[in-house]
């Protein structure tokens, strides 16, 4: 799979401005390495990759992956998701703007106050500069 120019634009972007950009995963603990593989050869900036057993998939015990109770402890900025479900904890749980990337399957009314829809990563660089105050 290529990844998507305008991404890797934006993502090398805020780590040139000083951001620290943790890529959080719902893949399962196994797929680690190959992703990982994968960022390095299309590289893709980033500071920290993070597995979260966000759909209780699977379990994180005996893994590397964590649970969405230590993900809510841990602080971000912002963020930026692709699922509903996720952007909704993600704004309710962890009080974060979240910039949600539009899809057929992410499209409801439900969406929180918090959460932004993005229809490319341009747009998405534009509402994190709205999050941070002018800051992107």
């Amino acid at each position: 799979m290529e990844p998507v120019s305008e991404a890797i634009a934006v993502l090398k972007r805020w780590q040139e401005q000083g951001f620290d950009i943790t890529i959080v995963t719902g893949r399962p603990p196994e797929s680690v390495e190959v992703s990982l593989a994968w960022l390095a050869k299309h590289q893709i900036s980033h500071s920290s990759f993070t597995v979260v057993d966000k759909y209780s998939r699977f379990t994180t015990d005996s893994t590397n992956a964590i649970s969405l109770a230590e993900l809510a402890g841990r602080r971000f900025c912002w963020a930026v998701e692709d699922s509903l479900p996720m952007a909704s904890f993600l704004a309710h749980q962890m009080k974060l703007q979240v910039a949600l990337i539009d899809h057929p399957w992410n499209r409801t009314d439900a969406v929180h106050n918090r959460i932004m829809r993005c229809l490319d990563w341009p747009a998405i660089a534009g509402a994190t500069t709205v999050f941070t105050g002018g800051k992107e």
